[in-house]
Parts: C-alpha cells; sequence; structure tokens
C-alpha cells in the first residue's frame, strides 16, 4: 500500500490555497473592493508562477530514465508499456504508431 509523503500534502495545500486565494480575488472584484483584488491577484499568480517554476526546476533536475520496449512503468496500481513501435516515412513526414499496454496490478 502506498504511503503519502510530504510532497503530496505539500501540493494539496498549495492546491486549496491557490483555490482559496482566487476566490479572495472574485469576492472582492463582486463587492467592487478593486485594489484588494488586484493585489491578491498579484499574490496568487506569484503563487503560481513559482509552484510552476519548482515543478520545471525539479523536473529538468531529476534524472531521465528510458524504458525499453515490453517494461512497464506503473504509478499505484495502474502500469503503462509499450508494445510496438512503427515508423513510416513520407515525402513530408515521419510518423510513428506506438501500441500501449494498459493494466492494473489491483488484486480486487
Amino acid at each position: 500500500m502506498p504511503v503519502a509523503t510530504i510532497f503530496d500534502f505539500l501540493f494539496i495545500a498549495a492546491f486549496f490555497s491557490a483555490v482559496r486565494m482566487i476566490g479572495i480575488v472574485v469576492l472582492a472584484a463582486i463587492r467592487g473592493q478593486r485594489k484588494r483584488a488586484g493585489n491578491m491577484f498579484t499574490i496568487a499568480a506569484l503563487f503560481v508562477a513559482l509552484y510552476f517554476g519548482v515543478v520545471i526546476i525539479v523536473s529538468l533536475a531529476t534524472p531521465r530514465r528510458v524504458l525499453v520496449a515490453d517494461e512497464n512503468k506503473c504509478w499505484d496500481e495502474f502500469c503503462l508499456g509499450v508494445t510496438d513501435i512503427q515508423r513510416s516515412e513520407s515525402t513530408h513526414s515521419i510518423t510513428y504508431v506506438v501500441t500501449i499496454r494498459i493494466s492494473n496490478r489491483a488484486r480486487r
């Protein structure tokens, strides 16, 4: 059974914080508090930009792992695997047809 990590809780907290800030912006705009709405919108935009910046930095710093054919990549009980790749060339483009296998390891 997978265990939640601190990063799962940080993501949940960041999501609900962003939703709350957007709610405050909408309510302030409805009430005619333009300055407060503008300030909160700026804070929310900076928060979202910071979050995406961290996501991009972590994804660039994480080493890439290339899987071979018929090797599964699993998340919890859900797995994906590439079973076949076919390449076809025409005069103007190259097309790849990828066949994938989707499986579920749940024992229910």
